[in-house]
């Protein structure tokens, strides 16, 4: 299963603990979490296993339930917490992961020492098992060369962009055109909604002048469908952009569109989807972004897809825009740049011929790392970021603007705005980046 959170780089749940309701007991806390779980609600489950910690704190089972999901919030020191309890506990023998995640949550904080530690107490257990052990010994590796990237941190100054654009929920995809900032935002009720509170929708908001981000006019974006993920055509005639459904509680599910302008240089209402070629049905296609390849010399669409042939979760594909409408080539997938991890949000520089995209599976200062490929007769080795661009935290959406020094990436690293202060959870936020003189 793929993390919803992977999926649509969205994460905005509520982590705040939950209160014991009145005549509700620990196993109606637990199974409620269990129920929860089949349908994928995790914000829930991980609440219904709060309550259930109140009435037994020291039960290691929903300790380590409890860890596993703060994990997967991005909460980390709240899962480096209770994966210490479980870790440390006379039972802490039924839990030999406890060590492999701890080591994990250790990386993601930038503790790379306390990390190799804990990798290798899993590697010296009684219950080592793939693909957790090949892992582990990767890690001890990827520990050691990622305290040494970050101890020579390039001469890069990087801001956060402030309320102005960011809030406590997730801000991402930076487009620069022009004088205008355009991003999505992942803060808005769901107009019409069964699950209660309302789930969030994404809008594409544009900034300029360094006024408060707007949302773009409401017959662009939708009440009740994630809209996000903007790109330009070369000519500008085209507007590509994702638009993302509710599947089930949590996950969701993304294809690609664009709008053209009209012979009078408006845009058009008319939304075209993409080709099945490019959004295979029941899979995700998403985060377009164009640029001119010289090596074919045409117009290429670059996004993240699931479908089948990839060899991780989503991965690089790209098409040729050939002539006429919603025209395109047979979508091919990147192979020299994809990992069995997810590898996400690709932006090409034309001017370069360099695709910068983020990626889990190569290695990693701790989350999704930046990574750049220059396009030659073949892709190069990508090559990573390093910091300040790249942190232990998630870094994706990376955008470099025309003078190619200067840009705009997402992160939740410290520094940004929580949705949960208490916990140090969710969520991404918008910076900008410059070299310093």
């Amino acid at each position: 299963m793929q993390p919803f959170l992977k999926l649509s780089i969205l994460a905005s749940f509520v982590l705040a603990l939950a209160t014991p309701a009145s005549g509700q007991s620990f196993k109606a806390y637990v199974k409620a979490a269990e129920e929860a779980l089949e349908q994928k609600d995790y914000n829930a489950a991980l609440q219904h296993y709060a309550a259930a910690l109140e009435f037994q704190p020291e039960n290691t089972g929903i300790q380590f339930q409890y860890a596993e999901i703060a994990r997967r919030f991005y909460a980390y020191e709240l899962a480096e917490k209770y994966y210490s309890k479980v870790a440390e506990s006379k039972e802490g023998n039924r839990f030999p992961l406890a060590n492999y995640r701890l080591g994990e949550v250790k990386k993601n904080l930038g503790h790379y020492d306390e990390a190799k530690a804990y990798f290798q107490a899993y590697l010296a257990g009684q219950a080592v098992e793939e693909p957790y052990s090949s892992r582990a010994r990767s890690e001890l590796q990827t520990c050691d060369w990622a305290r040494e990237l970050t101890a020579e941190p390039a001469r890069i100054d990087v801001e956060n962009l402030g309320r102005k654009v960011n809030t406590d929920y997730s801000e991402f995809a930076p487009y620069q055109a022009g004088d205008t900032l355009l991003y999505s935002s992942f803060r808005y009720d769901r107009e019409q909604d069964d699950y209660r509170p309302e789930r969030k929708v994404a809008k594409v908001l544009y900034q300029r002048g360094g006024s408060r981000g707007r949302p773009l006019r409401r017959d662009f974006n939708d009440d009740n469908l994630h809209t996000a993920h903007t790109a330009f055509s070369l000519d500008g005639g085209r507007f590509y952009f994702t638009r993302c459904d509710y599947i089930n509680a949590t996950e969701i599910r993304c294809a690609i569109y664009y709008r053209s302008k009209d012979k009078r240089g408006r845009w058009s209402s008319r939304i075209v989807k993409l080709p099945e070629e490019i959004n295979v049905p029941n899979q995700t296609a998403t985060q377009p972004a164009i640029g001119y390849d010289s090596v074919l010399q045409a117009e290429v669409l670059f996004f993240a897809s699931d479908q089948p042939g990839g060899p991780g979760g989503l991965n690089l594909w790209w098409a040729k825009v050939e002539e006429g409408d919603n025209a395109f080539g047979s979508p091919s997938l990147l192979s020299a740049l994809n990992t069995d991890g997810d590898d996400i949000t690709p932006f090409f520089h034309t001017p370069t011929q360099t695709l910068y995209f983020s990626s889990d599976g190569h290695p990693a200062l701790g989350g999704f790392d930046v990574f750049k490929s220059r396009r030659e007769q073949a892709w190069t080795e990508p090559q990573n970021l390093g910091t300040p661009i790249n942190s232990s935290y998630n870094d994706i959406y990376y955008f470099l603007g025309e003078d190619g020094v200067s840009g705009y990436l997402s992160s939740n690293r410290p520094g940004s705005f929580y949705l949960d202060d208490s916990n140090k959870a969710c969520c991404n936020d918008l910076y900008s980046f410059e070299p310093i003189p």
